[in-house]
């Protein structure tokens, strides 16, 4: 205490005031993208004394959508002896990266685009596409029609609340189609056919190729031809190598059997010889072929269409006959008969009955008619004429200006023509029996 020995002192007491501190509590910035984690809001403080300390937590406005949010001093507190001053300050909420990439698709040339489709990488929580405002527009520049390649998938549009969109683009690939080779089966062809044209053909449109495993029985010539060469079989292949929108097609075979097909060896006999006597009756046979047919010729009887040809010759004449092997291909052979006037075929009838019985009723010369140029006459015992005709034509019945003559023996001389000859004889004529 105060004292001296000089004064006598007298105490007056007074009041000591502590005043409150001033206690300054700033929020600190926050930030977080959308769906996110929640940041701890913190703050700044100034003016605690001692041990003393604050108490309680920072508030934020409620939301959680791409914004700012006031961050407020919530239950923040200290001991009595402070005045807080706060300073707010904001929790910001931004936009989340979505990347849509763009499946990558293939197909084949000419085939319908495939279904375009996305991939999504960023989504929040459980969100999908169906938070988008606007949709997701998926193109590409390839059509159906696109040639081989690749060709960019790309995306536009889409939108959606608290999200910042990015694209990557896919790549539609067009790979070569297939193709498959028709190829019908080749029919035999014979060695003498002429050239043919094969007709296999590819799904794709594009031009077949074609070539022969054996050029001694077939050959390919301007690109789809072939020609014959000779009898055998052969494998013709069809192909087509492809091009940059088709894979090469598997190769087709065919088998291609070639047939000889010679022309027919003919050969022609007669059942005579080769030289008779004017008026007799030939048998020409022809052998080598399957069908016969035979020239038109002086004295043909029958059997122009057969092998076997009936002749009845006036003349030197040359018969000839095609004929044809089951393949139709011909050839020709001519047969050379000599026909001699001899009258070795000439039978000439020595008696007459002119009764009306139908037999021995007319006279008959055989063979009369190979000789047109004939004149016959026929005379009584004292020569007188009783009958005479050119051109005799075996119609003469034994009559005389209408009535049979008397029975006996006539005389009968046949001119069969100038320079022929003459052949002479006689004749009975007998009455009704």
């Amino acid at each position: 205490g105060i004292t001296s020995n000089n004064y006598t002192l007298q105490f007056t007491g007074g009041t000591l005031t502590i005043n409150k501190a001033a206690l300054n509590i700033v929020a600190i910035a926050k930030t977080k993208i959308y769906g996110g984690a929640e940041p701890a809001l913190t703050y700044a403080a100034t003016g605690l004394a001692g041990t003393d300390v604050i108490t309680g937590s920072l508030s934020r406005a409620a939301g959680e959508n791409v914004g700012t949010y006031l961050i407020s001093q919530g239950t923040l507190t200290a001991n009595a002896n402070y005045t807080i001053t706060f300073t707010g300050s904001n929790l910001t909420i931004t936009p989340k990266g979505l990347v849509i990439t763009l499946d990558n698709k293939t197909k084949t040339y000419l085939a319908p685009n495939p279904a375009l489709t996305a991939t999504y990488t960023g989504f929040a929580g459980a969100e999908n596409s169906s938070v988008f405002t606007t949709p997701l527009n998926i193109s590409t520049t390839a059509t159906s029609s696109s040639i081989a390649g690749n060709y960019p998938i790309t995306g536009s549009g889409a939108a959606a609340a608290n999200y910042t969109i990015s694209y990557n683009a896919g790549t539609l690939t067009v790979i070569e189609n297939t193709q498959l080779i028709t190829f019908s089966a080749l029919a035999n062809k014979l060695s003498t056919d002429a050239p043919f044209n094969l007709t296999a053909t590819a799904s794709s449109g594009l031009a077949v190729t074609y070539s022969s495993s054996n050029t001694s029985v077939a050959l390919i010539v301007n690109g789809n031809q072939v020609n014959i060469i000779g009898a055998g079989v052969t494998t013709i292949t069809a192909n087509q190598t492809g091009n940059a929108n088709y894979a090469a097609a598997v190769p087709v075979t065919q088998s291609l059997t070639i047939i000889d097909n010679p022309a027919p060896n003919i050969s022609i006999v007669s059942n005579k010889g080769t030289s008779v006597s004017k008026g007799e009756t030939v048998v020409l046979t022809a052998s080598g072929a399957t069908t016969y047919q035979w020239s038109n010729a002086n004295g043909i009887i029958g059997g122009q269409n057969a092998a076997s040809l009936t002749v009845r010759p006036g003349a030197n004449t040359t018969y000839t006959v095609t004929g044809f092997n089951q393949f139709g291909r011909s050839s020709t052979k001519s047969f050379v008969l000599e026909v001699r006037a001899d009258f070795q075929v000439l039978n000439i009838m020595n008696v007459l009955t002119p009764n009306g019985d139908g037999k021995n009723d007319n006279w008959i010369i055989e063979n009369i008619d190979m000789y047109p140029n004939n004149k016959v006459r026929v005379f009584d015992r004292a020569g007188k004429s009783v009958f005479e005709m050119k051109t005799y034509n075996n119609t003469w019945d034994g009559t005389y200006k209408g009535r049979v003559l008397p029975e006996g023996s006539y005389y009968y001389i046949i001119d069969f023509g100038p320079g022929i000859g003459i052949k002479k004889g006689y004749i009975t004529i007998i009455g009704q029996q």
